[in-house]
């Protein structure tokens, strides 16, 4: 069985995301996940911001250890893996003008997810999960790299619509 699920509550928090999951097995399933992130900060006072634009994707395991005789994966409790990696570049906006800041931002970053996944008629997919993460961040500006290592957020919650099929 295949599904391809969205975060609809990801375009307000700046990011979209589009998941294609396939069943391996009656236990086991593969996922792939290609985003883009958006943000624009702006301040009303001077009329100067800063714009990310970014893409990444996130790729990992399902495993459904619950499943009930022959399995139904994706549908029901789920845990694994995922792995994910991200670009990002800003530009600085000021009085109209638009240009490149100079500062791009990588980032890799491994975690483990757990939830639930419902199949409805066995068509329609709601999902369920959330985690933990840690990961590697650079940022990159004028030439010089400051690297960050900590824990994501990227892996914490988890909500998505779809279709199996």
């Amino acid at each position: 069985m295949n599904a391809i699920t969205i975060g609809p509550l990801g375009p307000l928090l700046g990011s979209f995301s589009v998941e294609y999951e396939r069943a391996l097995s009656s236990s086991v399933s593969f996922f792939i996940a290609p985003s883009v992130s958006f943000t624009s900060l702006a301040t009303a006072a001077t009329g100067s911001g800063v714009s990310t634009f970014g893409f990444g994707a996130t790729a990992g395991v399902r495993v459904f250890p619950l499943s009930p005789g022959a399995g139904r994966a994706p549908e029901g409790f789920w845990l694994g893996p995922e792995l994910q990696g991200e670009y990002a570049s800003q530009w600085l906006t000021s009085l109209g003008a638009t240009g490149p800041s100079g500062q791009t931002l990588t980032g890799v970053s491994a975690g483990a997810q757990l939830g639930y996944t419902f199949l409805i008629s066995k068509a329609f997919v709601i999902s369920f999960g959330g985690g933990i993460g840690v990961g590697l961040v650079n940022l990159t500006s004028s030439g010089m790299t400051l690297s960050m290592v900590g824990f994501s957020t990227r892996h914490l919650l988890r909500f998505s619509l779809g279709y199996a099929f």
